[in-house]
């Protein structure tokens, strides 16, 4: 029998496909989660960002550095935030994530009421949207959908979850390659991550003397880009010893999605009114919306016709190749680094 597409598939499926790709790659290049909270605890803005690197760093000292920096964030909010794609207005939104893989995502406005709910925990995501064509609670276990059609043809790991904000786990500095220098104060890590796909490259821009991260890409096993992020506009707080970014672009160019996130602040490592229930499948809590289980078969099969054309690019602009690296004062060594043509 021939699989369902864009054309052929199933009534209820025909017009979902491109809602679940831009809920799912918010979800996964997002990695954050929303919730409401009282009262709100706001940490000091505009402090100065110190320098950390005075000097040309070490591979050692880098990764120590942003090592440092992710491990200071256990529990991360937001307050003031909007989500916008390029056609469509923005969107108020309230993001909360506990590192390492629990996050939720809420989203709305003041006229329309709630649009989106996003989450994931230890066992599993899911995702909800008000405007979907199928009223439905899209959801998969981690372990059954890094095996699903769907998670092939996503070709991104939910490991992403809070690396746009820069709260990146680096591997063991074997494993990376760098730093070498990538522009004005900026300088570049690369590794190679293993995926369902074939070994994938990824790599990260780290600012020079802030040592925040400013920009990343993950290329898969033919050197095309398969996500990019970029982070600006950084607050630093001298309280939590940690920079986050106000603004933060992404895209996602298998899936022609580029996508926006503004934060007016953050709260660090403060409680959640909510607790752990803050985390947990919401199937209790938004109306009838029935349960689709995204790593089932049939439902992969409905929808992975529509996911995108590999290799479209959007807005940003993102290198069509893996670019070659410069060793940094020409003494860096790049171990191991797979050849890309």
């Amino acid at each position: 029998m021939m699989s369902p597409t864009a054309d052929n598939a199933p009534p209820k499926f025909r017009a979902a496909p491109r809602l679940l790709v831009v809920s799912l790659l918010v979800l996964l290049a997002l990695g954050s989660s929303g919730c409401r909270w009282n009262p709100w605890i706001r940490r000091p803005a505009g402090d100065a960002a110190p320098v950390i690197f005075s000097h040309t760093p070490t591979l050692e000292e880098v990764t120590s550095a942003l090592n440092a920096q992710t491990s200071r964030v256990q529990t991360l909010q937001t307050q003031g935030a909007t989500v916008s794609v390029p056609g469509f207005p923005a969107i108020s939104a309230e993001l909360a994530v506990e590192r390492p893989r629990k996050l939720r995502m809420r989203a709305g406005t003041a006229f329309t009421g709630p649009e989106i709910d996003l989450g994931m925990n230890d066992e599993l995501f899911w995702f909800w949207a008000a405007r979907n064509p199928q009223p439905g609670i899209y959801y998969a276990r981690h372990d059954r959908f890094a095996t699903s059609p769907l998670r092939s043809a996503l070709a991104v790991d939910p490991a992403w979850v809070t690396d746009a904000l820069g709260l990146v786990q680096l591997p063991p500095v074997q494993e990376i390659t760098g730093p070498s220098p990538a522009g004005t104060d900026r300088m570049e890590l690369r590794w190679t991550v293993q995926s369902a796909a074939g070994p994938m490259t990824r790599l990260i821009h780290v600012h020079a003397k802030h040592g925040w991260i400013v920009e990343q890409h993950l290329y898969d096993p033919r050197g095309n880009v398969m996500v990019s992020s970029k982070a600006s506009d950084h607050q630093y707080s001298s309280v939590d010893g940690v920079a986050l970014p106000r603004l933060v672009e992404l895209n996602v160019p298998s899936a022609s999605l580029q996508l926006r996130m503004d934060v007016t602040s953050y709260a660090v490592n403060m409680p959640f009114a909510d607790g752990q229930t803050l985390f947990e499948l919401p199937s209790q809590s938004l109306g009838n919306a029935p349960l689709v289980d995204l790593a089932d078969p049939a439902t992969a099969a409905a929808l992975g016709g529509t996911m995108g054309a590999p290799g479209a690019s959007g807005p940003m602009s993102p290198q069509p190749a893996i670019p070659a690296a410069t060793p940094l004062n020409g003494a860096t060594r790049y171990r191991g680094m797979p050849q890309y043509r």
